[in-house]
């Protein structure tokens, strides 16, 4: 049983993407941690990827190829936007007495996890690396 999971959002899919930091950041602070992306996740890219022939599709197609398989995709059964889904199997997580930090690089998403009381991982800018709050 997984004891840490380290939940990474569509943002944070992106910076890593756009080579702006990789993913030894958020490796290095949580290495006793499962990294981990949410099904709904996978299906807002797949959306993305579809609907155009623009940069940040032709990034999401990428993503698809070649981040996702690096993780463990969890099915968690939560519905609707991707960010909600997060926060709220983040927040099951923790109820069940387990450690769930989110990674992200959206304000609001940053915002809403912190009121809720849930760790996260932002990309930092002036390091260009992700860093745990």
């Amino acid at each position: 049983m997984m004891k840490c999971v380290v939940i990474l959002d569509t943002s944070a899919l992106f910076i890593v993407a756009e080579n702006l930091a990789t993913l030894d950041s958020i490796y290095e602070t949580t290495s006793e941690c499962e990294v981990a992306v949410i099904r709904n996740v996978v299906e807002e890219l797949e959306n993305i990827a579809k609907r155009g022939r623009g940069r940040k599709a032709l990034l999401a197609k990428w993503i698809l190829q070649n981040l996702i398989p690096k993780f463990k995709v969890l099915d968690t059964g939560f519905q609707g936007r991707a960010d909600d889904a997060i926060l709220d199997y983040a927040c099951e997580l923790m109820k069940r007495g387990m450690r769930s930090i989110v990674v992200t690089s959206d304000g609001k998403v940053k915002e809403r996890a912190l009121r809720k009381g849930i760790e996260i991982i932002v990309y930092r800018e002036s390091e260009k690396a992700f860093e745990i709050l």
